[in-house]
């Protein structure tokens, strides 16, 4: 899940003081399962370089919908300099982790954990 990535994240932002451009998509089915929502929320208002990016898939709400797929290519389509985080279903993360070869980036800069 997400815990990993709430460390890691929190560890960069409030620790490292890292500045690079951290993006977190989170897709899950209702807005009710979004964990750490609020969390991420102030972190992204309190830190300029942190993005957050959840996506609801069976649930019409203000924030993005379907799925992360549709979303995360708008930020790496150019291929910017990355650190990729992968974690999920299998499906879902050998989809990302094509996508993302398609735009160039190596099996050193996708980084996969596999859950089911």
């Amino acid at each position: 899940g997400v815990a990993p990535f709430r460390a890691m994240i929190k560890d960069l932002l409030e620790k490292r003081k890292a500045d690079n451009q951290i993006h977190l998509f989170f897709g899950t089915r209702n807005a009710e399962d979004i964990l750490y929502k609020d969390e991420f929320d102030q972190l992204a208002i309190k830190y300029p370089n942190f993005h957050f990016h959840p996506t609801l898939s069976r649930q019409t709400w203000q924030g993005l919908t379907g799925y992360v797929h549709e979303h995360y290519p708008k930020i790496f389509e150019s291929k910017p300099p990355a650190l990729i985080y992968l974690c999920g279903w299998t499906n879902m993360i050998k989809e990302a982790r094509d996508i993302l070869k398609l735009y160039g980036y190596s099996r050193n800069e996708i980084k996969v954990e596999f859950y089911d």
